[in-house]
């Protein structure tokens, strides 16, 4: 299928690429290629289409994975941020590749004043370490830095998205805490977060601290 026509099929926002793969695997390059280097909005279009793909069909990125995790320092946030979503699900590939770039490209985010990029990078630990369990001895520890941690939002520091940031990393705490080497750790994250302004990070330690202790 020639660009032009994938530009239309996105432009129509008709199509089902999750589909469309499976006939012309071809297609997900231009995709690709799209989120890469379109001026237009459609490549916002281009980048959703292959985070689907990512969760439905991820084989079909194998031998392609630079190509995805170079959208990673894409300029454009948004395509950072849908990107981020679809590296975690590459993580099921389980090739030494994928395991280099998450080290290299995707850890990193763990570590971003963005609330949405960090908390993009943080869901994402559950599958990476269902694949990759070595990596979460560099997943985990940073998580725990979250009180000390600056989150920037309109150019401020903000107490909120630290809060915010919290009640995410306490999500991901509560699918792997109980099997983790860091489950003591995680419990003290939790207690520590039982004061938290935010409600529903409350309740989030709340329920977390039950789990761990349970």
């Amino acid at each position: 299928m020639e660009i032009q026509e994938i530009l239309n099929l996105l432009k129509e926002n008709k199509a089902d690429f999750t589909l469309l793969v499976q006939k012309e695997p071809d297609i997900l390059k231009s995709l690709i290629e799209i989120e890469s280097t379109e001026p237009s909005a459609v490549k916002f279009a281009a980048e959703k289409a292959v985070r689907s793909i990512s969760g439905h069909n991820p084989k079909l990125f194998e031998g392609i994975e630079t190509e995805i995790f170079s959208l990673l320092k894409s300029e454009n946030t948004f395509i950072r941020l849908g990107n981020i979503v679809t590296c975690a699900n590459l993580s099921v590939l389980s090739r030494d590749k994928t395991l280099e770039l998450l080290i290299e490209d995707y850890i990193p985010f763990l570590y971003s004043t963005n609330i949405a990029e960090f908390g993009n990078a943080v869901k994402g630990i559950p599958k990476i370490i269902s694949v990759f369990p070595s990596l979460e001895e560099k997943l985990i520890p940073p998580l725990f830095e979250i009180s000390e941690r600056v989150f920037i939002h309109k150019g401020k520091p903000s107490d909120e998205c630290r809060n915010v940031a919290a009640g995410k990393v306490m999500e991901v705490f509560e699918k792997i805490g109980k099997n983790s080497p860091y489950r003591q750790e995680m419990l003290n994250f939790a207690a520590n977060n039982l004061t938290n302004t935010r409600n529903s990070a409350k309740r989030k330690a709340e329920k977390l601290v039950k789990k761990l202790k349970g």
